[in-house]
């Protein structure tokens, strides 16, 4: 009697697929946010790039700048940027750098009001700048520098990607001459 009773609960497949089920959801939940994640990563990077390849183009269009065109630069930010909060978790960095024989220096430089606390890579006003290697400027030449930061955090925690903060950079050349001075 028990013998047989174990033969038919051995041979009952009935419930297998609800165990697999239960197995295989908390994986697929898993992998969907973590999806979601990664995608999101990704496409805030690409908003990061774009803002800073926009705003030092738009800078270096410019055959002269007041302060209200950089003002007006700095109002497209939140617009490229979204669906994220670039201006409330970000901050964006607008620079000038001159070479005047062999010493770099920053001529200008703006910062947005964003809710991020980060200082330039690239130097401070009226002292010595540090550009990529790869970037070489002429005696008299000028570059803008954009630099975008972000405070990452991550939808779930736990996340593999971590908080952190990011940052992404852009360097153009002015297109009507120097732009070492704001009118």
């Amino acid at each position: 009697m028990i013998g047989g009773l174990l033969g038919r609960l051995a041979a009952d497949r009935r419930g297998v697929a609800l165990i697999e089920f239960g197995f295989a959801v908390p994986i697929l939940i898993i992998m969907t946010f973590g999806t979601v994640e990664l995608s999101r990563y990704v496409l805030l990077h690409q908003k990061l790039d774009r803002i800073a390849m926009t705003l030092a183009d738009l800078i270096a269009q410019s055959e002269e700048l007041a302060e209200t065109d950089i003002n007006n630069i700095f109002d497209a930010v939140s617009h490229i940027g979204q669906p994220f909060d670039v201006v409330g978790r970000g901050r964006v960095v607008l620079t000038s750098v001159s070479r005047s024989g062999s010493q770099l220096t920053v001529d200008w430089q703006r910062i947005n009001a964003g809710g991020l606390v980060a200082v330039s890579r690239i130097g401070q006003p009226g002292l010595a700048a540090t550009l990529p290697a790869a970037l070489t400027l002429t005696d008299g030449g000028n570059v803008i520098v954009s630099e975008v930061y972000f405070d990452y955090q991550p939808m779930l925690t736990g996340s593999l990607l971590g908080a952190q903060q990011l940052y992404r950079s852009a360097f153009f050349r002015p297109r009507f001459g120097s732009l070492d001075q704001i009118n």
